[in-house]
């Protein structure tokens, strides 16, 4: 998650202004320029050094560009690469997934052609042997390929040569002077880094085009690449070309020129006939790719699965992957398949700083058990993700994180380990090796602290300037994993986030169904234990996902998340129990009333009025919002509309995302928590109303992590105890623990807004570290609230509740649903005369997730 943030120190980084003309693959498009004479290259088949150093081929470069890749003949013979499931039948392949970790390696920077062969044999010998011989090909490149890009032929061979990447870096800007000149007058705003990023477009834009899309070409392959550009075009007026073309050679016929300020981290996915099939830009950057490379973030409403052979593929770009509303964005969207391309700077068992505070001691390797493998866990259509790493020294920093291969639990075919944890978890299928074994493994007797101190040891050493024969030593290999099934691109069939309401006596289950991208609103009842009834509303154009629902007694009242074109809505709708039916075919709120992107809607009746909470993006963050509505004429205008935590302006600011905001009502006060990114942590938050909704409370955070622990927490809930009093319950995730819990937390609202609060209580805190918990949700009982969660042990999901005693301290938990290898997720309950009813969805043991909503009556 860490970013390269140190590779450029020539000056802070200014804000990037000017538009942005998008990211539409369409823009950024590369015409062959022609093959070029095939030349033989010097290489080394196992360590692929191409560089020959000063040799007679490296002076052989020619004064003109030419991509060409060289004939290096027919693959070797035997699969040297591990391919840790393989499927025994070829049909049964819906693609084979390649994953290295790959090495920076500043001998093979002397040319582009030395860059390219490096590559061009990387994959000739790691990944031609072992393709499946009837499916997709895939592989799967790391975060930050761009970065060895800048410094490639002769303009960097002295920036090579220096220890610091400020002297490096700084020594590139006069060698690019004249693209760095250009873009100075094109965009007068940028920051000296910028306008250094932008200088590097023409070179980075050939090394990545021309290596990784001819390699896709030539041998039909897919190929993933991620690299820091802006969008860009391609130029032959020749008073541009000569200013921005790479200075390595004389003559240019063309050049790359940057067309928006705006330079992102961003995926390419190349296809076999080696032109673009898609491309992901990176949603949340660091704060030193913000600070120190004046990286762009990518919009969050321009996130998006790829359609691929192999199913809907999403790609988290290293820190996104942590990020709780990417991760919800994602599953709405259908994501099967991850691609998680890491970059993971800062080094994988740093030094622990002396006299850090107990509770601020963390282990990077568990840290990172919250990003992939908690998403797909979480994520009911998340099946696999692919983590692939960049290893090495860049001069003073270092990145030397472990490959992995993830797949949800229940599934997994193995269970792995990162160096220096606890222990396997079921659905690390793979964890590649780091540069030695832990210690644990030869000697069992060492405590944790003990093998965490000798890895310590063994970081140490790898560090640049450390004169240790380990130095830079790091792990270079390639993997590959097998998704069995036959390919297909057709939508899976799902049934998800239940809700659950009693009208007169009969259970009501609301849902949404159907292929992901056509989904309704069901609505089930249930009579006497059987279902009795079964209905379904469709909104034509739209995937209606998320129902929130509310009762007044006498009829459900719904409002559900529209994924649109372009858009994201909602919908008010409303079912009448005495009829069995649709009022009528549903409402599209006014998009002046609750805008054009909105997000997980939560709702609350009391009387004649809904109150509704809601994300709604304004400007480029998505920030919490409150209404109401009179159930008379519901949604034809809003008595109440207030943005919970206003900002001065709308600025695109970086951490002002907000999310899951969840809304409780009493007689005293109306109360709604969110989680907000702030300090560059998830956040719980919440602010209170004591006057009807038009005045809130300053927001107060609930959380209570401890300073300096990176909070991930997730999924709040809210619920009224009366009398001004409530219950917020989360998800608990922080940087220093392996795993996550529930946590909750009362607070108390005076007349005049104040805000008090009750000590905060983390469940299942003596719980096995293997065990997980998400999502939780209150439940009324006869003595009072209490809290369902979702629960994973090993491979084996359960449903369990937490009652709390009269001092409000919470109870041993209980099962409500008896663990098994069938993953189940989005858990509501309800109390009943003899016990509780839950409803949750669960994913059956299909490849791609398909899913069912279940009913369960659990007697005490």
């Amino acid at each position: 998650m860490a970013a390269i943030a140190a590779t450029m120190l020539l000056g802070c980084g200014g804000d990037d202004s000017g538009t942005n003309e998008g990211h539409n693959v369409a823009n950024n498009t590369v015409e062959d320029a022609g093959t070029g004479d095939i030349r033989d290259a010097s290489s080394d088949a196992t360590s692929y050094d191409t560089s020959g150093g000063d040799t007679a081929a490296d002076a052989a470069e020619p004064s003109r560009y030419e991509p060409s890749l060289s004939d290096l003949g027919a693959p070797p013979a035997n699969c040297t690469t591990s391919v840790v499931n393989s499927t025994t039948n070829a049909t049964e392949t819906r693609a084979r997934l390649f994953v290295p970790s790959y090495r920076i390696d500043f001998d093979a920077l002397s040319s582009h052609r030395a860059f390219r062969e490096h590559i061009h044999e990387m994959v000739h010998e790691k990944v031609l042997p072992c393709r499946a011989e009837a499916s997709p090909n895939v592989v799967v490149f790391p975060e930050s390929m761009g970065l060895p890009m800048w410094l490639i032929g002769d303009k960097a061979s002295a920036a090579r040569g220096f220890s610091e990447s400020t002297q490096a870096l700084t020594a590139m800007v006069g060698q690019v002077q004249q693209a760095y000149t250009y873009y100075g007058e094109k965009f007068p705003d940028t920051s000296i880094t910028s306008r250094f990023v932008l200088a590097m477009t023409d070179p980075v834009v050939r090394a990545t085009y021309d290596t990784f899309g001819r390699i896709a070409d030539r041998y039909d392959l897919y190929v993933s690449v991620t690299v820091d550009l802006p969008d860009f075009q391609k130029t032959t007026d020749a008073s541009v070309v000569s200013r921005l073309a790479d200075p390595d050679f004389d003559t240019h016929d063309y050049a790359y020129e940057a067309t928006s300020p705006k330079v992102h981290n961003r995926q390419i996915l190349f296809g076999p006939d080696g032109e673009v099939v898609d491309e992901t830009l990176k949603t949340y950057v660091t704060a030193m790719e913000l600070d120190q490379l004046a990286l762009a973030a990518g919009d969050f409403t321009d996130i998006h699965p790829m359609q691929t052979p192999w199913g809907r593929t999403g790609v988290v770009i290293s820190k996104p992957a942590w990020m709780p509303d990417v991760q919800d964005r994602l599953d709405d969207l259908g994501a099967e398949v991850i691609f998680q391309p890491e970059a993971f700077f800062g080094g994988w068992v740093p030094p622990l700083p002396p006299d850090t505070p107990e509770e601020q001691v963390r282990w990077e390797p568990d840290l990172f058990m919250l990003g992939g493998w908690n998403l797909v866990q979480r994520a009911p259509r998340a099946t696999h993700n692919f983590v692939s790493q960049l290893t090495g020294n860049f001069f003073e920093m270092t990145s030397d994180a472990q490959v992995q291969i993830i797949e949800k639990a229940a599934r997994a075919s193995g269970s792995g380990e990162f160096v220096g944890q606890r222990g396997p978890l079921s659905g690390n299928t793979f964890i590649g090796p780091w540069v030695v074994e832990d210690p644990g493994l030869s000697e069992p007797n060492l405590t944790l602290a003990q093998r965490r101190e000798r890895l310590r040891d063994v970081g140490a050493k790898l560090l640049p300037g450390s004169g240790d024969p380990l130095e830079g030593e790091y792990v270079q290999g390639m993997w590959a994993a097998d998704l069995s099934g036959p390919a297909t691109t057709e939508p899976v069939e799902v049934q998800t986030h239940p809700q659950l309401a009693v009208v007169e006596g009969a259970t009501y289950v609301v849902s949404s169904r159907g292929a992901v991208g056509e989904r309704t609103i069901a609505v089930e009842i249930f009579e006497g234990g059987s279902l009795t009834g079964s209905f379904e509303q469709a909104t034509s154009g739209y995937d209606v996902i998320r129902p929130a629902i509310a009762t007044d007694g006498t009829k459900l009242h719904i409002v559900a998340e529209l994924v649109g074109k372009d858009e994201n809505r909602l919908l008010y709708t409303s079912f009448d129990p005495a009829q069995r039916a649709f009022v009528d075919s549903g409402k599209l709120i006014d998009t002046n009333l609750v805008g054009e992107w909105a997000f997980h809607p939560s709702i609350a009746v009391v009387d004649t009025v809904l109150h509704m909470s809601w994300i709604k993006r304004v400007g480029n963050a998505n920030r919490a919002f409150y209404a109401q509505t009179s159930l008379a004429e519901p949604f034809a205008n809003l008595a109440v509309n207030a943005e919970l935590e206003p900002r001065p302006d709308n600025r695109a600011e970086l951490e002002a995302n907000q999310w899951d905001a969840r809304v409780a009502v009493d007689a005293q006060a109306i109360a709604v928590t969110w989680i907000d990114f702030k300090n560059w942590q998830w956040e719980v938050m919440v602010s209170v109303s004591t006057d009807g909704g038009l005045g809130w409370s300053e927001p107060v955070r609930v959380d209570a992590v401890p300073d300096g622990v990176e909070a991930l927490s997730s999924t709040p809930a809210i619920t009224s105890l009366g009398g001004g009093e409530f219950m917020i319950a989360w998800t608990d995730a922080r940087a220093t623990r392996p795993n996550t819990r529930i946590a909750t937390r009362t607070i108390s609202v005076a007349g005049d807004a104040m805000l008090s609060m009750g000590a905060p209580q983390r469940l299942g805190e003596a719980a096995p570290f293997d065990q997980w918990m998400w999502r939780p949700a209150f439940v009324e009982t006869a003595n009072g609230p209490a809290v369902v969660y979702e629960t994973l042990v090993d491979n084996a999901w359960s449903i369990e509740l937490v009652e709390f005693d009269a001092d409000g301290t919470a109870e041993a938990p209980m099962a409500l649903v008896d663990a098994t290898q069938t993953a189940k997720h989005f858990a509501a309950a309800q109390a009943t005369n003899e016990g509780f009813q839950v409803v949750f969805e669960e994913v059956g043991p299909a490849e791609r997730g398909a899913s069912d909503v279940v009913l369960h009556d659990v007697l005490r």
